[in-house]
């Protein structure tokens, strides 16, 4: 995607311009290819996601400039948080099994505002942002709704 958004003459954009591009010029083009068997996820769609996210995002009390630790097992759902944090905040992707000393470590030296964690994902990471005073949200998959496969859930940072 962002080769080719670089040979369109309109390169050196942020991730946002690039799906926005790839979402108006092929809005049906596959933008994420889901290995479960199910439809593509088309790059229209895949805007409304990262659309959605960031509205989430808001009403959290993120904001462009807050760093965001993702954990999640991999896959579609991780794919999507992962484009929308880059999108809207600064997205800090860590390792599921980190101990707790080390997720404690990346959080407090990446100076994160929240954790975001896969909906039920056994991880330390959640005792360590505890220890920290960090806000966790929930990554939970809405397999109801095709463009916006993730929901963020959790309290406010700050108001929106």
């Amino acid at each position: 995607m962002t080769a080719d958004f670089e040979h369109s003459g309109r390169g050196g954009g942020t991730m946002y311009e690039a799906v926005r591009h790839w979402a108006e010029r092929t809005p049906e083009a596959p933008a994420l290819l889901l290995g479960d068997g199910r439809a593509a996820l088309s790059y229209s769609d895949l805007l409304r996601s990262i659309d959605a996210i960031g509205a989430q995002l808001r009403a959290l009390g993120i904001g462009r400039t807050d760093r965001v630790a993702l954990l999640h097992p991999g896959g579609p759902a991780m794919a999507v948080a992962v484009t929308g944090l880059m999108c809207h905040a600064i997205a800090a992707p860590l390792n599921p099994s980190y101990t707790v000393g080390e997720v404690a470590v990346h959080l407090r030296d990446l100076r994160v505002t929240a954790l975001a964690i896969a909906d039920g994902l056994e991880s330390s990471a959640r005792l360590a942002a505890e220890r920290l005073g960090l806000p966790v949200f929930e990554i939970a998959a809405d397999a109801g709704r095709a463009h916006a496969m993730i929901t963020l859930r959790g309290t406010p940072v700050r108001a929106a």
